[in-house]
């Protein structure tokens, strides 16, 4: 209650204190106006009476007769209440209406005095040694055929002067009062209709803020505060409105978390859980994992090396890790705004046993072909050989074809699973490419000249040495160029070598058939061939490409390529000179 009251008070306060300081600074200047003007009135009357009187005075002054002079003094002092003092030119008093002017001194050092004989007329209030009290004093010169003879000064007891000006100050200090009053009453007024409506507004404030977004506030002012209660009304219906919108999107999103197949943990800065759905339970086989840490539940030393880069870096990250006897794919991101990690997980420990499956079962089936095809390809030479016959001679021929393509794709796959097996070494030695391409050439030197093809080497740069697995590096380029010739039946084949600070650029560039923009994406994966019947033509596995994508990512290089149809294409792979 106090804190509803206080803003009342600091309105009605603010203008009470206003008002007190606008009628205390009315009263001293209406007193003081009123009391300067009354003494003005007040010296005129004193002056006007002077010059009233003064011609008398000169008379009796010239004819230098002091005993009447003093009788009409004391006799118009009484009537006029006024005291009326007589001085000759040179301070003598010569009568006075309320002492003996025998027994006073010397008036030219009143300063009255002195102002009358300088200027023709002298004013002060000051306190009078002779009747010791506080007077106003007028004096005037007395001019006798234009030569001064004395000073006539008249004067009035302030004592009586202050009667009448504390009655004008009682006077005023009431009309003050009435004043204030009136204003207190009209800043009660004013207060309260301020105070209302920003009561209003501050108990529907409060509602809002517990909840009641259906809190409204009615108010029948057309100013600022009619205008303040109209936007808040709107602010509120916003508010309901973006709550409701907000909550459906919780609940999707809450409903999406719950049945997404991904564990999700949300970790603070000390990397303690604050968030799971249900999935992270089942993958840690815990019913309880908010507020744990997540080493406690993910065992795994990679993954906490992993969350503390991923705070230092503020990337992302995503990785398979080991987990007991499982394998989980784990992603992870840094908000910036709380500091915090959020993974993702995924368990694909059954994945990864059927791809291990599906590798075995790929080697096992390639080591059993090779020994049937070997037999095979043995007895269809043989026969080749004792063949005379056109026909059946080109029955052989035919197996003998599919038999090759089959051992080829047999030691494609051989080659794929050994590239695709983690733990295999790379022999590493210092490579010149310059020399490798040379040797690599006189392998397709016979093709080349039986398509009528130019071959081109650029070098650009002067070291060409990088530190790889040869015997790899060669297989890459080995399978680059042998499709560049495959299917490229006229004009160039060129080979492009960059050498950069770091690594090497090589292109491999060909005016062949090209590679339609839908296939560019698809030409690396095992047995994805663009024409079929081209490639069953030319004798391609479809396993060529993929052996060279493993062979570029084992050695931690980049290759991309640049193709469309009838214009050629521009395999670039670049490879580190230091792996």
């Amino acid at each position: 209650m106090k804190n509803k009251k206080s803003i009342f008070i600091k309105i009605f306060g603010g203008y009470f204190l206003i008002s007190l300081l606008l009628l205390f600074s009315s009263f001293i200047l209406s007193f003081n106006l009123n009391k300067s003007f009354y003494i003005h009135n007040l010296t005129s009357q004193l002056e006007n009476i002077g010059i009233g009187i003064s011609g008398q005075v000169i008379g009796l002054v010239t004819a230098n007769n002091n005993q009447e002079l003093n009788e009409l003094v004391n006799a118009l002092g009484r009537e006029i209440e006024t005291r009326i003092t007589v001085i000759d030119k040179d301070g003598v008093v010569l009568a006075d209406s309320e002492y003996n002017s025998g027994l006073m001194e010397n008036h030219n050092d009143r300063s009255e005095i002195i102002m009358a004989k300088k200027n023709g007329f002298g004013k002060t209030i000051r306190f009078s040694e002779t009747v010791q009290k506080n007077m106003l004093y007028v004096a005037l010169p007395l001019i006798n055929n234009k030569q001064s003879i004395g000073i006539l000064r008249l004067s009035l007891f302030l004592s009586e002067i202050n009667i009448l000006i504390n009655q004008l100050r009682d006077n005023i200090v009431k009309g003050l009062i009435v004043a204030l009053l009136l204003s207190l009453l009209f800043a009660y007024f004013i207060s309260r209709g301020i105070y209302n409506p920003l009561k209003k507004i501050n108990m529907a404030a409060k509602d809002v803020a517990s909840g009641n977004l259906k809190a409204k506030v009615l108010l029948k002012s057309k100013d600022e505060l009619g205008e303040l209660s109209e936007n808040f009304n709107y602010m509120t219906e916003r508010m309901e409105s973006l709550f409701k919108e907000l909550s459906y999107r919780k609940e999707e999103l809450d409903r999406i978390i719950t049945f997404t197949p991904v564990g999700l943990l949300v970790l603070d800065v000390q990397g303690r859980i604050l968030y799971s759905n249900d999935k992270v339970e089942h993958i840690c086989g815990m019913s309880e994992v908010k507020g744990s840490y997540f080493w406690e539940l993910l065992r795994s030393n990679r993954l906490t090396e992993l969350v503390e880069k991923l705070r230092k870096d503020k990337s992302n990250f995503t990785e398979e890790i080991n987990v007991g006897a499982r394998i989980l794919l784990c992603s992870g991101s840094y908000i910036s705004v709380k500091n915090e990690v959020v993974l993702s997980l995924s368990d694909i420990t059954k994945i990864k046993n059927l791809e291990l499956i599906k590798k075995d079962f790929v080697v096992n089936v390639s080591h059993e072909l090779r020994t049937p095809l070997t037999a095979i390809k043995g007895f269809t030479e043989t026969l080749l050989e004792m063949q005379t016959k056109d026909k059946n001679k080109h029955y052989l021929e035919i197996i003998a074809n599919h038999t090759d393509r089959l051992i080829s794709i047999v030691n494609d796959l051989l080659v794929l699973s050994q590239l695709e097996n983690k733990d295999d070494i790379l022999e590493k030695e210092d490579i010149d490419l310059r020399l490798l391409f040379g040797d690599i050439i006189k392998i397709f030197s016979k093709k080349i000249n039986d398509k009528n093809l130019e071959y081109n080497i650029k070098l650009n740069g002067s070291d060409f040495t990088i530190n790889a697995d040869k015997f790899k590096i060669e297989q890459l380029f080995i399978n680059l160029l042998d499709n560049a010739i495959k299917y490229t039946n006229k004009g160039s084949i060129v080979v492009d070598i960059e050498s950069l600070k770091d690594s090497l650029d090589v292109k491999i560039i060909d005016s062949g058939i090209g590679i339609p923009q839908e296939n560019l994406e698809r030409i690396f994966e095992r047995f994805y061939v663009v024409n079929k019947s081209r490639s069953r033509k030319v004798g391609g596995t479809g396993l060529g490409l993929s052996i060279v994508k493993h062979i570029v990512n084992l050695h931690n290089g980049v290759i991309a390529v640049e193709s469309s149809p009838d214009k050629g294409s521009v395999f670039k792979i670049t490879l580190p000179k230091r792996v």
